[in-house]
């Protein structure tokens, strides 16, 4: 039975995706074995079972989102079935902090069978603004995310100790915030190109009509404002303002990646 590398991932905004396939094509390349992406990002992508055969290894990525993998994605993670297999998780913050995302992570696949052999924590650009993780990832990512499925790699190939991999985080793990009930507002320059409509994660934006959003379906994951080629998405809530504000002025400074091998 040939080994496959199975990238999968929740990627709104692209910078997970990023991340984690550079990561699979490395250990690919390394284990010699072809790569399977699974994109969760849209509606369509999270309602399969995902099965894995003994040999593959699972490479999952997430944003963290407050601290915490997204709960969206708690029942797709239930989908995932597998025997023992190695997990690398990959979890993308904003520059800020990652919280208790990685424990969770970890936690979450050890006790469905998995043996998670390695997790990083590694940066993208904040989703709430430009001007946190300006960038990110980039090359020098990149070349850190290929680092560290090397190192990976040779954990795999050596054998682990069977233990279970340290990483930071703390239990309980942080509670989650009161979700904002939000939805995007759109300028007048929009062009009714329908590409907020395609990408928005949860089906919250109308088809019809771009201009209309659902706010109980929104998860502020900002999609539509990044993926707008003519920049008329926006939000207008003021605690999200208020918090882009704390972010621009308290996480404005370049974070190191973190990885746990």
């Amino acid at each position: 039975m040939e080994r496959k590398i199975r990238a999968v991932y929740f990627s709104p905004t692209h910078c997970t995706k990023k991340l984690t396939t550079k990561t699979a094509e490395k250990l690919s390349e390394l284990f010699e074995a072809e790569m399977e992406t699974m994109d969760l990002t849209l509606p369509e992508g999270r309602g399969r079972e995902i099965t894995l055969d003994n040999k593959d290894i699972l490479v999952f990525g997430f944003p963290v989102y407050g601290g915490r993998i997204p709960l969206l994605l708690e029942p797709v993670i239930e989908k995932i079935k597998g025997s023992g297999n190695p997990v690398v998780i990959m979890a993308v913050y904003g520059n800020r902090d990652f919280d208790d995302a990685v424990l969770e992570a970890r936690d979450i696949f050890t006790e469905k069978g998995f043996e998670v052999v390695s997790a990083g924590a590694f940066i993208g650009e904040h989703s709430y603004s430009k001007n946190v993780g300006t960038g990110r990832p980039d090359m020098t990512d990149i070349k850190e995310a290929e680092e560290f499925a090397v190192k990976t790699a040779e954990k795999i190939k050596t054998g682990s100790d069977g233990g279970i991999l340290k990483v930071f985080g703390n239990k309980p793990y942080k509670e989650r915030s009161a979700g904002i009930v939000a939805a995007p507002e759109t300028k007048e320059t929009c062009y009714d190109c329908m590409k907020c409509a395609k990408g928005c994660p949860v089906s919250a934006i109308s088809f019809d009509n771009p201009r209309i959003a659902d706010a109980e379906k929104c998860i502020h994951c900002c999609a539509c404002v990044k993926i707008c080629p003519v920049e008329a998405k926006y939000f207008d809530n003021e605690m999200m303002k208020n918090f882009t504000v704390m972010l621009e002025t308290k996480f404005a400074e370049k974070k190191e990646n973190t990885v746990f091998i």
